[in-house]
């Protein structure tokens, strides 16, 4: 009976190592076959950038930084971040390849006629949706071998330049019931792909209050989804969990096009409204962005880095909240590799014991409600990696579960001042969360 106990406590030794090696297995180096010069997914870069970098003033809409000021601007960024990609820049786009060698980034280029901020074929500018609506009123349709010819003028221009990563076609926001907004928007997007030599992605702006049926006509031929998620802006400010039902309809409208992938498009453009309101900037910036990644967000562009009128206060604490992100992926923390390379779990269990479970929002007739905890469960490095961000506006406390069993098993809170590793020794513990708090755990064994 002795030796038969002894071979059932070995059998389980066994089983638990087992389940450990099982656990950790996963990915453990970036692919080797993709540049560490490119933008994720054709290279090892994590895209992390603004729009109209350098752009705007402190004065009035339409006046521009002197070169010295833009620079000083755009140095500022690169020198308290660690950003990947500056654009698309509106204005500045015959700036945005400079700029992006200066400061040895890549670029966003919008696919305008060279020299100008439109698209302008037969003197028509089809970067407008007033341009296409004036084709259909002198009831014309669109002269593709001339459009074609003016994206050809432009790559043959600009198209060998390494620092463009992303094409960015215009108009933003195409509605894709209008049947001729749509055509036009395919066949530029499809004879970019054709004629680019470098083979690089194709974007487009989409607005905030598009879902993911609104959305699916675009994919393909867009390569990356980028649609605004602007908190704030869309009345959401304490419904926060909205931010993650925008990434979660950008996903549902990529799932049918293979090597699609979503960016989240989180802001920074507008005052804040209340006083009190300026000191959780920084809280909502790390939640906004936090929760698009643990969705399944693959980048991140803020609109926007420009400067604007009665905004230079609310603009620096933004800005610094996000560089200070841009830091925890894309420095020595290196981040940003897990949710670029890891690979997705769904073998841990979640279980609210206080606080909200489930938080209700709406989003124009639409009523909805998602979990107040998001959680990213990512295998990387013989490690589990566990974002997890609490959307509620109080407290939350849940149990974590289905972690191996092991006196050498444990967390560490990696955002944590002083990481301490935490044994976990019996599957499961108990986990607290601020409002809006983001946590991202290692999980390992400590040997």
């Amino acid at each position: 009976m002795k030796h038969f106990l002894i071979a059932l406590a070995l059998v389980s030794l066994c089983t638990f190592a087992a389940d450990k090696e099982t656990f950790f297995n996963g990915p453990t180096e970036i692919p080797k076959e993709l540049p560490a010069n490119e933008l994720y997914p054709k290279g090892q870069l994590f895209p992390f950038g603004f729009y109209s970098f350098g752009g705007g003033s402190d004065t009035k809409r339409g006046v521009m930084l002197t070169e010295e000021e833009r620079h000083a601007d755009q140095d500022y960024m690169t020198q308290n971040g660690n950003i990947t990609l500056i654009g698309p820049a509106y204005e500045l786009n015959d700036l945005v390849i400079a700029d992006a060698k200066r400061s040895k980034l890549k670029c966003a280029y919008t696919m305008y006629s060279l020299g100008k901020q439109h698209f302008i074929v037969d003197g028509v500018d089809l970067g407008s949706k007033a341009g296409i609506e004036q084709l259909g009123k002198e009831k014309k349709q669109p002269n593709w071998e001339h459009i074609r010819a003016e994206i050809e003028t432009v790559i043959n221009a600009v198209g060998k330049t390494p620092e463009i990563a992303v094409w960015n076609i215009v108009p933003e926001e195409v509605r894709p019931w209008r049947k001729t907004e749509l055509a036009i928007l395919q066949f530029v997007a499809k004879t970019v792909k054709e004629l680019d030599p470098l083979k690089r992605p194709v974007a487009l702006y989409l607005p905030n209050h598009y879902g993911a049926g609104t959305m699916k006509s675009f994919f393909p031929p867009l390569d990356i989804s980028w649609r605004g998620m602007y908190v704030n802006y869309a009345g959401k400010k304490e419904a926060r969990v909205w931010a993650r039902w925008c990434i979660e309809q950008q996903l549902e409208a990529i799932k049918d096009a293979p090597g699609t992938v979503c960016w989240a498009l989180p802001e920074m453009f507008q005052p804040a409204k209340e006083p009190e309101d300026m000191a959780k900037i920084p809280t909502w910036v790390r939640h906004d962005v936090y929760v698009a990644l643990a969705a399944g967000a693959k980048g991140v562009l803020i609109f926007s880095a420009s400067r604007r009128a009665n905004f230079a206060e609310t603009r620096k604490i933004y800005l610094d909240a996000y560089l200070k992100v841009s830091k925890e992926l894309n420095g020595p923390m290196a981040l940003a590799q897990i949710y670029m390379f890891g690979e997705r779990r769904d073998d841990l269990t979640l279980t609210v014991t206080e606080g909200p479970e489930n938080l209700q929002f709406k989003n124009h007739k639409l009523e909805a409600e998602r979990p107040s905890l998001c959680m990213a469960n990512i295998a990387w490095k013989n490690a589990r990696y566990l974002t997890i961000v609490n959307s509620a506006n109080e407290a939350v406390t849940a149990v974590l579960d289905g972690l191996p069993y092991g006196s050498d098993m444990g967390y560490e809170d990696v955002m944590a001042d002083k990481p301490e590793y935490i044994v976990v020794p019996e599957g499961n513990t108990e986990l607290e969360f601020k409002p809006l708090e983001v946590k991202i755990l290692k999980v390992y064994c400590k040997k």
